[in-house]
């Protein structure tokens, strides 16, 4: 001690010079100043520098620089990364403000920078007002983080221009006023498909421009695709989802109706890349062929109306057609009068999947307009809008195939001559979800008509499954409101879904009664001596209910012996029939046809028995009526009042 004072140790007089020359340089220093900060954590470590000086904010540099010009902004070099409001400088977002012009690039040549939204920031990043400059260049991103919203507000007057690896992610967007451009500046980094920005403009048509350049036209034309445009809302013009849009060669938008994504090297863009297209028949038309069980994708966009003169084809591709998420759009016929085409025809080659996400719907309308009801109603139904001489689907022969997945609709066919209101079948279905309704037909088949179809005298399968599917509300002239067999070859599987409210109509003078207005839901035809493979429907499941035909007879299911082969209908398992008749027919000196139970019935019950009626008033009695599992499970089913059925499946 000297004087009565302590004397400072040395140590800590060392360390005080050495934080002194410490923080001078870390002026001088970024990488310093990450030291620093990591040493002391009250330091803040500087993020932007603008003509030499050092600023801890980016609203300080942004203040502090000078006004520059359009042509020569003031350049602000950013340090390190940006993501929250202290290094913004207190705020959610910064105005470039009238007479300011700014470039923001990162510090360091060649590396990587990002500004990122922060949670709890739903306010813009940055606005740049009327008469202002923002230039986003090199590696600079701004970024989305838990909030997506906007990202950069371009006045009317001001510039937005990106250059060099400049980006804003997808989960963030531009927004421009009337007015306002993004302009481009050579080709942007990230490679030539990378995303770039996303864009809303204040309005939506094929007149807006969002896109400028200072090259005429071609920095445009090197980066247009990979700008994303913001969903327009249309439900104010009856549109249940979003019309889509993109960007031209030109800068332009323009509206999109489907989109791929490419599945092969050979196409040009990396596998993955979205590719989008003006028109659903471009879209399909450019897809590669697929394979039988792994189809090729489209993804459809937007409402699509098709003249009455088009039809889409599916040639020699394997197609599976959906929406998005969330989504319902509807491909729809329009105009005034008939039309021969079908919206859809599958030929021989080709396969079709049609479904969509679950809470979406992907619609096939015919464009009729019911009157009077729906085409299955009681009265008379009259239609205002489009009709047509084809199903509403075509399906060519094997291996033509049709797939129905849940979330696709088949609706609204309005059948003036032929069999298949909804579907005419030649080759394969599949029914897994999805629904066929309020189709008519002036021949058989309501809902759906199936043609012979078999491969080495056995008949190809089609099948009916999946909780959701529904053929209902469907009409025909003839007979088969939901489901018509042709008259031989036919094989269908039921283990799910639902066939009802439908009706069989019978036309005065069109046909003889004894042909019409038979089978509500569905009318299973007899093979002549020398038609095999006979008809199948084997029921393993679903519901068959509160169908109707206008003969009185065979509301449910028709199963009509008329020749001495077949047809055959067997029930089992979760089959059910409520509300309906199962009509058994036969011609004189055949046997009469039966129902096969193939496993015991576990919704019928003695409650909820199963109707059989016969071709003859009152029945003819000590008919063999059921076949199979006979012993356990004939009480689940009745004849018509007072008859019964008895233990060896014979109507007493």
């Amino acid at each position: 001690m000297r004087n009565g004072m302590k004397e400072k140790p040395r140590g800590k007089i060392i360390f005080s010079v050495f934080l002194c020359v410490f923080m001078f340089l870390s002026c001088q220093n970024p990488m310093v100043n990450y030291l620093l900060r990591e040493s002391i954590p009250e330091i803040p470590a500087p993020l932007a520098v603008w003509n030499g000086a050092w600023f801890y904010t980016l609203r300080e540099a942004v203040d502090a620089a000078n006004d520059g010009t359009a042509s020569s902004p003031s350049v602000i070099g950013i340090v390190r990364n940006i993501g929250d409001h202290i290094a913004m400088g207190w705020c959610n977002g910064l105005v470039i403000g009238p007479g300011k012009h700014i470039l923001l690039a990162p510090y360091t040549p060649g590396s990587s920078v990002s500004i990122s939204r922060w949670a709890g920031n739903s306010e813009t990043l940055f606005t740049v007002a009327s008469g202002a400059t923002l230039v986003l260049d090199g590696s600079l991103a701004v970024r989305g983080a838990s909030i997506p919203g906007r990202a950069v507000y371009v006045e009317s007057g001001g510039t937005f221009v990106l250059k060099g690896g400049a980006s804003v992610t997808v989960d963030n967007d531009v927004y421009l006023e009337s007015g306002a451009y993004i302009t481009v500046e050579g080709t942007l980094g990230g490679g030539p498909f990378a995303p770039i920005a996303r864009v809303t403009p204040s309005s939506y048509s094929a007149l807006v421009q969002v896109l400028d350049d200072t090259v005429l036209g071609a920095d445009i034309a090197a980066n247009h695709a990979r700008f994303d445009v913001t969903p327009e809302d249309m439900t104010s013009s009856g549109w249940y989802s979003p019309r889509h849009w993109r960007v031209d060669s030109a800068g332009y938008l323009v509206p999109v109706a489907a989109k791929r994504v490419v599945s092969s090297t050979g196409e040009g863009p990396p596998v993955g890349t979205a590719v989008y297209y003006t028109t659903l028949q471009l879209a399909i038309a450019a897809a590669l062929y697929g394979i039988y069980t792994v189809p090729e994708t489209v993804t459809l966009l937007a409402n699509v109306e098709l003249s009455l003169t088009e039809e889409i084809d599916i040639n020699m591709r394997c197609i599976s057609l959906t929406v998005e998420a969330g989504s319902k759009y509807v491909i729809k016929r329009v105009g005034s009068g008939s039309t021969p085409w079908s919206v859809f025809d599958i030929s021989p080659s080709g396969v079709l999947e049609l479904g969509a996400p679950p809470g979406s719907a992907l619609i096939v309308d015919g464009g009729a307009l019911w009157s009077g009801g729906t085409p299955a109603a009681a009265g008379p139904v009259s239609n205002t809008g489009v009709t047509s001489t084809s199903a509403l689907v075509s399906v060519g022969s094997t291996p033509g195939l049709l797939r129905l997945k849940s979330g696709a609709v088949l609706q609204n066919n309005d059948r003036t001559a032929g069999n298949g209101g909804g579907v005419e079948c030649f080759g394969g279905f599949e029914m897994s979800g999805g629904s066929i309704t309020f189709n008519r037909t002036a021949g058989s088949g309501g809902g759906l008509y199936f043609y012979t179809n078999i491969l080495g005298a056995v008949a190809v399968e089609r099948t009916i499954s999946g909780a959701d599917s529904s053929i209902a509300g469907n009409s025909a002239g003839l007979s088969g409101g939901g489901i018509m067999f042709d008259s031989y070859g036919v094989k269908l599987t039921m283990s799910g879904g639902y066939i009802n409210g439908n009706r069989a109509r019978w036309i005065a003078g069109g046909v003889s009664p004894t042909c019409a207005g038979y089978g509500g839901g569905v009318f299973i035809p007899s093979a002549s001596s020398s038609s095999i493979p006979v008809n199948t429907f084997d029921m393993l499941g679903g519901e068959i209910s509160n169908n109707y035909s206008d003969s009185g007879e065979g509301n449910g299911v028709v199963v009509d012996k008329m020749w001495y082969l077949g047809p055959v209908f067997s029930m089992g398992g979760g089959a059910y029939i409520g509300n309906n008749d199962i009509y058994l027919s036969h011609n004189t000196g055949y046997p009469r046809a039966l129902v096969t139970i193939t496993s015991n019935l576990t919704r019928h019950s003695l409650s909820s028995r199963a109707l059989i009626r016969l071709d003859t008033e009152p029945p003819v009695v000590n008919v063999q009526v059921l076949g199979g599992l006979i012993s356990s499970n004939y009480m689940k089913f009745t004849g018509v009042s007072p008859y019964y059925i008895d233990s060896a499946g014979v109507l007493k």
